[in-house]
């Protein structure tokens, strides 16, 4: 079952997720490289235990065309 939330953004967007018990989250500097985003994210959908991936919708316009098409197609 996927009933866990994973967030994917820059330290100060994961923090209040992670204060509010969000235990899946990868940091990644606002000034990073978009393939260090892409890594990320990539790292995060395969996971079955995750249900819901946040990320700041400015992060998600960085990401590769074909990984932001995967994401908006993953939704179940």
């Amino acid at each position: 079952m996927s009933d866990e939330i994973a967030v994917v953004g820059s330290q100060t967007f994961t923090t209040g997720f992670r204060l509010a018990g969000v235990r899946r989250f990868a940091e990644v500097a606002p000034d990073a490289a978009s393939e260090t985003l892409d890594a990320a994210v990539e790292d995060v959908l395969p996971e079955e235990a995750v249900g819901i991936v946040i990320m700041p919708s400015s992060d998600l316009a960085r990401l590769l065309r074909r990984l932001r098409a995967r994401v908006a197609t993953t939704a179940h």
